[in-house]
């Protein structure tokens, strides 16, 4: 009987049982760039507004906030625009209403993801929370 060789054998079972039970989590997504870029003034009444994340998202999870309802993305003033996803889920481009345009010139403008008390928050495909991101233009 080889002891040792069953100790070794108990301990591969035990991670594999670990690791199957408690899956490895995956990164959560990073907004990586945005456009118009944080701080910009001067943006053209009919820009469309578009957001890179490093990772496919789960296009599903993208919830623009109404009447003062937070939800996984927010723009003050609200703004009426039209999402559209890339292929890989990667960019959201936003489009404005050609009827109303983007907003009124000189206006600032502040979109904030995932804000606090957000009923449905944007998340990866491999379902990881985007962290709350706010910025301006």
């Amino acid at each position: 009987m080889n002891v040792p060789s069953c100790r070794v054998s108990f301990r591969a079972l035990a991670v594999v049982l670990w690791f199957g039970f408690f899956p490895l989590l995956a990164a959560p997504p990073i907004l990586v760039s945005v456009s118009p870029s944080n701080g910009a003034i001067d943006i053209l009444n009919s820009a469309s507004i578009e957001f890179t994340f490093d990772q496919p998202m789960d296009e599903d999870t993208l919830v623009p906030g109404f009447s003062g309802i937070a939800a996984s993305i927010n723009f003050s003033p609200s703004i009426n625009l039209s999402p559209s996803w890339n292929l890989e889920s990667t960019v959201i481009t936003m489009e404005p209403d050609e009827s109303l345009g983007l907003f009124t010139p000189g206006t600032q403008c502040t979109w904030t993801f995932n804000p606090a008390g957000a009923f449905v928050t944007l998340k990866s495909a491999k379902g990881e929370a985007l962290a709350m991101r706010t910025g301006i233009f």
